[in-house]
């Protein structure tokens, strides 16, 4: 394992969704509270531990092209700011940080996670105006030192954009039926 980092992987995505919560702005906002319960919903994220009430470390992990195992800690804080009807999960600092490393075919290290819900009235319901966002320098595997670091990191921008993508929208539909469960 090595923890090279003159030529990283440069990972990020984002994406902004909204969408119509079956429920009022404040059970909305209650719901998405539960934070445990909503890092559950969340596909290839999950929470590694917290520290206090509103800190958590998350943990973004994959298996890419079949072949590469992908994992990103990331230390948030979550913030509600109740004027705003708005819930942020911010950059936060936790005491140890997760060590970079690359093997053969994986990657780990620290990386950011941010994310926002804000809650908006729409009749009986909540619209939720979502976005989400990961991003990370990792070492590069040893499996993919021979691509070139441009095309490396086109094909890891692409992932992850899928990734990402992928993770908002099965959020958003878990979050639902969860809710009406």
């Amino acid at each position: 394992m090595t923890d090279d980092l003159r030529s990283p992987i440069v990972i990020n995505g984002s994406v902004r969704r909204s969408f119509i919560f079956p429920g009022s702005s404040q059970n909305a906002i209650e719901f998405f509270q539960n934070y445990p319960q909503i890092f559950d919903l969340l596909p290839h994220i999950s929470l590694v531990n917290q520290n206090g009430k509103n800190q958590f470390r998350l943990k973004y992990d994959t298996i890419e092209l079949g072949l590469y195992h992908v994992e990103i800690f990331c230390e948030v804080e979550a913030k509600l700011d109740p004027a705003n009807q708005t819930l942020y999960f911010l950059p936060a600092q936790f005491d140890k940080k997760v060590k970079a490393q690359a093997g053969l075919y994986s990657l780990s290290g620290q990386g950011i996670y941010t994310s926002q819900s804000k809650f908006v009235v729409h009749g009986q319901d909540t619209a939720v105006f979502y976005q989400l966002e990961l991003s990370a320098q990792l070492p590069t595997p040893w499996g993919l030192r021979l691509m070139p670091e441009l095309i490396r990191n086109r094909v890891a921008a692409s992932i992850t954009q899928h990734r990402i993508v992928e993770i908002a929208d099965a959020f958003i539909e878990r979050a639902i039926y969860h809710f009406q469960a």
